[in-house]
């Protein structure tokens, strides 16, 4: 499986595209982006659990982990964009 998405975050003008592939056990991500946060986001969020990621049981989602750590905005959509990929 694999999913491209443009997320147009807003107000700062930036833009992200993500590709994500993979299966029900493991997803890989790819994205890029004007944002420089974001770019330091994607040094670090590469392969990600999906089960893991859209539960809201067990362990904090590694995308919500590392847009804590990397985006300065709570209203960021690129978070949720990346999810929704």
């Amino acid at each position: 499986m694999t999913t491209k998405a443009r997320i147009s975050a807003g107000i700062c003008g930036f833009a992200t595209t993500v590709l994500v592939r993979g299966d029900m056990s493991s997803c890989t991500i790819s994205l890029d982006s004007d944002c420089p946060a974001v770019r330091q986001l994607a040094t670090e969020l590469r392969q990600v659990d999906p089960l893991r990621e859209v539960s809201h049981r067990g362990p904090t989602p590694m995308v919500w982990e590392l847009a804590a750590k990397h985006c300065p905005h709570a209203a960021c959509p690129v978070p949720i964009g990346i999810l929704k990929a």
